[in-house]
């Protein structure tokens, strides 16, 4: 029933015990599709070292993340993709779990769950969990760009199954070349087209600290990302006047966020012409106005204290 996508790239210190966590499942009609992306170390060989014939493993040169996905949705043999990162990992009944969603929520286009953050010694951090308010019934999402927008990331790469008919009816596939916020564009194109079902079972898990994951890059993110917010343009063709006015305001807030890591960081610069590229409202262009002001001339401060010493 489920094809397990994985995309490979230098993460030896964790391939094992996520391939260690699907394999626990306590639901066996699965494959595991490891695709590795032109891997440096010894990744590649941990996973060969499973004697496992539910383990295939794919190697390309790298091309990145999205790449990667794309070819595991097309070397994939069952009728649904769980996405899983190299460095996350699962409990032994999150693939039951997904099975009783489908089950229950027949036609949708995306399957997810909530998940739990944790760090490396295994420390659950957060759990982010939709709250009953937004869920239409047991398990169908209200408004998918509603949630998006007043909660944040209910879903996480390693909590969503898709059916592999999706990427192939709608022509929708992870945009290569983008090297963060390509799985958010993914799962906001599908829910523009096809209803999105949820549990609030915690059975995935997040790592937020491995080596070269997007969480441990966030500093160095200046820009928002492209794919993001290029969502616009099909969301005025599928979505309702309701649901394309939040899809509106999470594409800002996207964009502000980026000002104001920008502004926060000193990049003063970048942050004043992000405010006049990209589409903001007045009162979040004064709020960005005034942090830009403030952090500026707060670091001065800072400076001329610290040179008095």
């Amino acid at each position: 029933m489920f094809s397990v996508v994985i995309p490979l790239y230098n993460k030896e210190a964790h391939i094992a015990k996520t391939l260690d966590s699907v394999l626990s499942q306590t639901y066996s009609e699965f494959e595991i599709i490891v695709v590795d992306d032109g891997s440096t170390d010894n990744g590649a060989p941990i996973v060969n070292s499973f004697d496992d014939a539910r383990v295939k493993l794919f190697h390309q040169e790298n091309a990145g993340v999205s790449t990667a996905r794309n070819r595991g949705i097309c070397e994939a043999n069952f009728e649904y993709i769980a996405f899983l990162d190299a460095d996350d990992f699962w409990d032994a009944d999150y693939l039951l779990e997904m099975s009783h969603l489908i089950e229950s929520s027949p036609g949708c286009g995306l399957y997810g769950s909530a998940y739990s953050v944790v760090d490396k010694s295994g420390c659950v951090i957060k759990d982010f969990k939709l709250p009953i308010n937004y869920m239409h019934g047991n398990f169908l999402v209200k408004n998918y760009f509603k949630s998006l927008f007043e909660f944040g990331s209910f879903i996480w790469t390693s909590s969503v199954c898709v059916p592999k008919s999706v990427f192939y009816d709608f022509d929708i596939w992870f945009p290569v070349g983008q090297a963060y916020g390509e799985d958010q564009y993914v799962w906001s194109r599908i829910a523009m087209c096809k209803p999105v079902a949820y549990t609030a079972s915690v059975n995935s898990f997040y790592l937020i600290d491995a080596d070269n994951n997007t969480a441990s890059k966030l500093e160095s993110r200046v820009e928002p990302s492209p794919c993001i917010l290029e969502l616009e343009v099909p969301g005025k063709e599928y979505l309702d006047k309701h649901s394309f006015s939040y899809l509106k305001k999470y594409l800002e807030r996207h964009a502000v966020g980026s000002v104001r890591r920008n502004a926060r960081n000193g990049r003063r610069l970048i942050a004043i012409r992000q405010l006049f590229a990209y589409r903001i409202s007045v009162g979040m262009f004064a709020l960005c106005v005034v942090e830009i002001i403030t952090f500026t001339s707060l670091r001065r401060i800072l400076k001329a204290v610290k040179d008095c010493f």
